[in-house]
């Protein structure tokens, strides 16, 4: 079948991509519990449907544990705005890279500048 469906968190990549799709069914997957787990220890676990701004309170919250979270909290504040860091979540962001190459997804170049494994 020629059905495409997307699998969504937010879905603010249709700001940015307005024309991707179309698409049979987008499914929310934000009423999923297990992809909101934080396991603050080391490494620091973060599921992928945290949001951009959850992620900063986090890092913020545990600046005491490393300096580079500090670091961290300073660039993912640049990331687009307070609404769409409220709703996108950080592996969105790294999935709309992943379709996308061409995106300048400064999440990326930070996750990759700290070696961190999705």
């Amino acid at each position: 079948s020629g059905d495409r469906y997307k699998l969504v968190c937010g879905n603010t990549a249709a700001g940015v991509y307005k024309t991707d799709g179309p698409f049979s069914c987008l499914i929310d997957v934000k009423a999923v519990p297990d992809l909101y787990i934080i396991l603050a220890g080391s490494p620091l676990v973060v599921g992928s449907a945290v949001s951009l701004s959850s992620l900063v309170d986090l890092l913020q919250a545990g600046s005491d544990r490393s300096p580079a979270y500090s670091v961290l909290v300073e660039h993912l504040r640049k990331v687009a705005n307070v609404s769409v860091r409220n709703v996108g979540s950080w592996a969105g962001n790294l999935m709309l890279k992943h379709a996308h190459p061409e995106f300048p997804s400064d999440v990326f170049t930070i996750m990759e500048a700290v070696g961190a494994k999705v």
